[in-house]
């Protein structure tokens, strides 16, 4: 009786876990998740997060989120207020008044 297929440690490199279709190895390959984490041996097929361990996702959402912040704070300086917080107000031009008997 063969094993259903699912991850399992690769017979050639111990290390790494190797696909197994339920007839044959597979060229897929990927790094072993820590015990306790992720679906459980055999439970799901080779896809995205062959050879990254799904890492590659949170950091590029980190990286996005940093961008993002950046972005904020930028604009916060760049838009902000420069004259001590007050608000801006615009004086009435001045003018010559004519003097004389009324």
């Amino acid at each position: 009786m063969t094993p259903p297929p699912g991850w399992y440690r690769d017979p050639s490199a111990p290390h790494q876990e190797r696909w197994w279709d339920g007839t044959a190895w597979t060229e897929h390959r990927r790094a072993p998740e820590p015990v306790g984490y992720g679906p459980a041996v055999g439970a799901a097929g080779p896809g995205p997060r062959t050879g990254t361990g799904g890492r590659g996702k949170a950091v590029a959402l980190t990286a996005a989120a940093a961008v993002l912040v950046a972005a904020i704070v930028t604009g916060v300086f760049v838009l902000g207020e420069d004259d001590g917080g007050s608000p801006r107000t615009r004086t009435p031009p001045v003018t010559e008044t004519a003097t004389g008997p009324a």
